[in-house]
C-alpha cells in the first residue's frame, strides 16, 4: 500500500474513532463547553433534552411548556393556559389568542378609548410573576382608562417581535406600541436556533431577507441529527468560541447591524399602521451591578443613538432603577423582575406617556 493511501486509511480510522467517541459523550458536549449564543450550542442542548423519553414526545408532538410550535414565529403562547407555577405565589394565564392574561381583545376596538400594545420577550411577557404583576398589567392599571395589550413572548429576539407585529400584533389597530428592550435580544437577532429552532433575517444587497422560513419542527431536526457529524459540531463550537472571545469587537458590530435593520423595519411597520412606536430600556437584574460601575452600557449607547437618529421615543430605566437603590430598595440580581422590578418599569412608561 502506498504512503499517501495508507496515511489517509489512518487518518479515516482515527476521524472514525473520534467520531464514534463524540458521539457517546454527545449529550454532554454543551456541559462540556458552558453556555453560550451559538446556533450549534443551542441544538445540541435541545436534542440532549431530548434523551428524556417524555420530553421527546412533547417535543415532537408541537405542543412544549407554554409554547407551541409555529412556522413562521418559531413558537408562540399556547392559549387557554391557566398554570400555578409556583404554589401560592405566582400563576400565568393566557387568553384564546395567546396574549398573557385572562382578558379578551377583540381586534375591532372601541374608537373612544386608547389602546397600546406592549411588545418584547419573557421580562414584558412577565416571567417569574403573576398576570397583574407584569409592568404591561401595572401600566394598565396606573392609566385605567386605557387598554393595555401584553403580547411578550419567553424567549424572542427583536426579528421574532417583528415577525409577531408583522402578522399579529398590527390587527389590534394601536395607538401606541411599547417596545421593551432588553440587551440579550440582540444577540438572539444572530441565531437560527435557541430553545428551539427560530427565523433569522440576514442584510444583504441593501434589504433584510428572512431565512430558515418555514421554521424547522422539532421532528424534523431531530429525524436529521443522526446525520450530523459530532466533529463538525465541536469544530463550529470552537469556532463560535473564538469568536465571540477574541472577535468581540466585529461581533458587536454585527448584532448592533442587523438589530438596526431589524429596528428600521419595526418603526416603520408600527408607523404604518398608524401607531406611534415608543421604546423603553430594560434594565435586568442581573445588569444592575454593572448599572452601579459604570455610567452608561455599550447597549444603551446603541439604544440611544438609535433613537436619536430615528426620531424615536425612546425610555431609559436608569434613572428609575438608579432612584431605587439610592432609596434603599432591595433590587434581585438575577433571573426575572419580581413585582417591584416591573413597577419601576410601568413607572418610566407611564411619566412618559401621560
Amino acid at each position: 500500500m502506498r504512503p499517501k493511501v495508507r496515511c489517509l486509511v489512518y487518518l479515516l480510522y482515527v476521524a472514525g474513532v473520534v467520531e464514534i467517541a463524540l458521539r457517546i459523550i454527545a449529550p454532554e458536549i454543551p456541559n462540556f463547553v458552558g453556555r453560550f449564543h451559538s446556533d450549534t450550542w443551542y441544538r445540541l442542548e435541545l436534542i440532549r433534552s431530548a434523551s428524556n423519553s417524555a420530553r421527546r414526545s412533547e417535543l415532537q408532538s408541537g405542543v412544549f411548556g407554554r409554547g407551541q410550535y409555529h412556522p413562521i414565529l418559531g413558537w408562540s403562547l399556547r392559549p387557554g393556559l391557566a398554570e400555578e407555577q409556583v404554589p401560592g405565589r405566582y400563576s400565568v394565564t393566557t387568553n384564546s389568542r395567546g396574549l398573557r392574561g385572562s382578558v379578551e381583545y377583540p381586534y375591532e376596538r372601541n374608537p373612544i378609548t386608547k389602546r397600546i400594545v406592549a411588545i418584547g420577550d419573557s421580562f414584558t411577557f412577565g416571567d417569574e410573576v403573576s398576570d397583574g404583576e407584569s409592568y404591561p398589567a401595572q401600566l394598565a392599571t396606573m392609566m385605567p382608562s386605557t387598554e393595555v395589550i401584553n403580547s411578550g413572548v419567553n424567549g424572542y429576539g427583536h426579528d421574532q417581535i417583528l415577525l409577531s407585529l408583522k402578522h399579529e400584533t398590527r390587527k389590534y389597530s394601536p395607538d401606541i406600541i411599547v417596545l421593551g428592550f432588553v440587551e440579550s435580544d440582540m444577540s438572539r437577532n444572530l441565531l437560527r436556533m435557541m430553545h428551539y429552532p427560530k427565523p433569522k433575517y440576514e442584510f444583504s444587497s441593501g434589504a433584510l431577507k428572512l431565512i430558515n422560513i418555514p421554521v424547522p419542527t422539532f421532528a424534523a431536526l431531530y429525524d436529521q441529527e443522526v446525520y450530523r457529524s459530532k466533529i463538525l459540531d465541536v469544530i463550529r463550537l470552537i469556532q463560535d468560541s473564538v469568536r465571540l472571545k477574541y472577535f468581540s469587537t466585529a461581533y458587536r458590530e454585527e448584532r448592533n447591524e442587523i438589530t438596526a435593520r431589524i429596528l428600521d423595519e419595526m418603526v416603520q411597520e408600527i408607523r404604518e399602521v398608524g401607531a406611534k412606536p415608543v421604546f423603553v430600556y430594560i434594565f435586568t437584574p442581573a445588569s444592575i451591578p454593572h448599572m452601579r460601575r459604570t455610567s452608561k452600557l455599550a447597549s444603551e449607547d446603541f439604544f440611544h443613538s438609535f433613537c436619536n437618529t430615528r426620531q424615536v421615543k425612546c425610555i431609559s430605566t436608569r434613572p428609575y432603577f438608579e432612584g431605587a437603590l439610592a432609596m434603599g430598595t432591595q433590587l434581585k440580581q438575577e433571573g426575572h423582575w419580581d413585582v417591584v422590578g416591573n413597577r419601576i418599569i410601568a413607572q418610566a412608561v407611564y411619566e412618559t406617556l401621560r
